[in-house]
């Protein structure tokens, strides 16, 4: 299976990217990891709303076909991008109906999933943090917050990149215990779209 996907940069790629390969991984029929490939992926740099027209050239009319495309929303408090994407995918499958294309939508940035369910991936993996203890910063937004606590409480081994602690905090990610909170609803949607690919 072929995977496309559309962010606003290359640390929510990997994000995306390993949340899609688990998901895909709990399907009635899974797709194992090695049967996945993941194109190259289209990172917008800023909203996501200007390339999607352009990913979906690149994705579904390119060379190298996607199954289906992935779009990384960041919200950024602004509703209007929902509705926006919505009525783009919408129009988009009603032109081509065999065109997937599957939206996660997170208020307000992505790194804020780490943070749904109850922060135990970051506990997981950010070993220097207290697991007794709350995780700290909440009054600072999701992604200047998760690069204070990598800075404070990651991996004293300074060969780890921000790529690599994102992955592992993916793949430590509660994914029943975030479809279940409330900041999961946008998650919920998105994994019961993949596993009806």
């Amino acid at each position: 299976m072929k995977i496309g996907i559309l962010s606003e940069s290359s640390d929510d790629s990997i994000i995306l990217r390993e949340l899609v390969s688990r998901v895909l991984a709990e399907r009635a029929s899974p797709v194992p990891r090695e049967e996945l490939l993941f194109l190259p992926p289209l990172e917008a740099r800023t909203s996501i709303l200007p390339k999607m027209e352009v990913a979906t050239v690149i994705f579904f009319d390119g060379l190298d076909v996607a199954d289906a495309l992935v779009f990384g929303v960041d919200l950024d408090g602004d509703n209007s991008r929902r509705r926006k994407v919505r009525a783009f995918v919408q129009s988009e499958q009603e032109k081509n109906p065999n065109r997937i294309i599957v939206p996660l939508f997170v208020e307000p940035h992505i790194e804020s999933i780490f943070f749904g369910e109850k922060g135990n991936c970051l506990k997981a993996v950010l070993t220097r943090l207290n697991p007794a203890d709350p995780i700290p910063y909440d009054d600072m937004e999701p992604k200047s917050r998760i690069a204070r606590l990598i800075g404070e409480f990651g991996p004293l081994d300074v060969t780890f990149t921000r790529k690599e602690i994102y992955r592992d905090l993916t793949t430590k990610l509660d994914l029943d215990l975030l479809t279940r909170t409330r900041s999961g609803n946008n998650f919920r949607d998105f994994r019961y779209k993949l596993l009806g690919l």
